[in-house]
Formats: structure tokens, C-alpha cells, sequence
């Protein structure tokens, strides 16, 4: 099995939207993906597809794991595809911030990479942000070769993993109409580990 134990919490605010998650076998192992299109609704929704086209194309055709460049594909062929490989002016900058883990459990070991979004490690009564590469997914001011990094990590008994999009970051609610904020998800991942 992939975990012992593993939860996600979807609550969209729209019927369709830029937010996505995304699992994947493949003969060593299996990626976990997680992703945030730019717009909400239908725009957010017509990012999705493309960027999950995308990413069932590689993830078939990937003949070693490798999450940095699964990002690095997905950037190329996304900033070609919506035509923001041109110049840094033009009438569109759209694209995504993904994060992106392997796990092979025959080597016990976790392979990440980020675009603009983090991994949160659990372990020791510590809370850890594996942070992924600033530069985001497709957009204009990105150069076409960019190149993402893995962090690779050895799993131990004990440790949880989380990722999240900024979608739960920046919920703003209760009465003070304030965004939930990473000090509060931080909080809530020592509380309930």
C-alpha cells in the first residue's frame, strides 16, 4: 500500500476551479501531486485541463521518476502551449504552482519537488517546510529552461507528510475576516498529527 494512513480534505469553492490533486502508479512507486491553476471557476477549471493533459502525457511516458522533471516538461510544453514562451509582454501569464512527491517504498524513500509550493515534513515533535523552487509553472517571466530541484528524503517510522495549496492558507473566516495563515496550519498539523 501507498501509506498507512493518508487523508484529503477537498472542499471547493466552486463546482469546477484551478485547484487539483493527483495520484499515479507507476512500476516503482507513486506520485502524489498537487496543484493550483491561476483563475477560479471556469477559467481556473480550463487551466486544470490542460495542465492534467499535460501531466497524464508524461507520467506514461517518464521512463525514470523524477518529479524535478516532471515539472520541467510541464512548464516547457505549458508556456508553449498557451504561447507565453515568446517575450515577457503579451495578453495572457497563466499557469500553476504544483508540488510533486514520489515515493518508492521498495527504497523507503521520498522524492520531492515544488513549484512555488511546499511539502511540510512531521517528525520529532517538529514541524519542517521543505520548500520547493520560487519560480512557478508556465508563466511568462519563468525562462523556458527552467530547472527545478528534488530534495530526496529517507521515510522513518513516525513521520507525516502534508501539502497544500494556498487555497487553505489564505481562507480568510471566522469573525475577524483574516486568512487562516501557515502559523495556524503549522499549529493544526502538531495538534493532529
Amino acid at each position: 500500500s501507498m501509506a498507512q494512513d493518508y487523508f484529503l480534505i477537498w472542499e471547493p469553492r466552486d463546482i469546477v476551479g484551478g485547484d487539483f490533486f493527483w495520484l499515479h502508479h507507476s512500476r516503482s512507486g507513486h506520485y502524489i501531486i498537487v496543484g493550483d491553476c491561476t483563475g477560479h471557476g471556469v477559467p481556473g477549471a480550463f487551466m486544470t485541463l490542460i495542465a492534467c493533459g499535460l501531466l497524464d502525457r508524461h507520467l506514461r511516458s517518464l521512463e525514470e521518476p523524477s518529479p524535478k522533471l516532471l515539472l520541467e516538461l510541464l512548464h516547457r510544453d505549458l508556456k508553449t502551449i498557451l504561447g507565453q514562451d515568446q517575450d515577457l509582454e503579451g495578453e495572457t501569464d497563466d499557469g500553476l504552482d504544483a508540488g510533486v512527491c514520489f515515493i518508492s517504498p521498495a527504497e523507503r524513500k521520498l522524492v520531492f519537488a515544488g513549484a512555488h509550493l511546499s511539502l511540510w515534513q512531521a517528525h520529532d515533535g517538529t514541524i519542517d517546510e521543505i520548500r520547493g523552487d520560487r519560480a512557478g509553472i508556465g508563466y511568462r517571466r519563468v525562462p523556458l529552461g527552467m530547472n527545478f530541484s528534488n530534495t530526496i528524503l529517507v521515510l522513518a517510522e513516525g513521520e507525516s507528510y502534508y501539502m497544500t495549496t494556498d487555497g487553505l492558507i489564505e481562507q480568510i473566516g471566522c469573525e475577524t475576516h483574516r486568512a487562516y495563515g501557515r502559523k495556524r496550519f503549522i499549529e493544526v498539523i502538531a495538534r493532529h498529527r
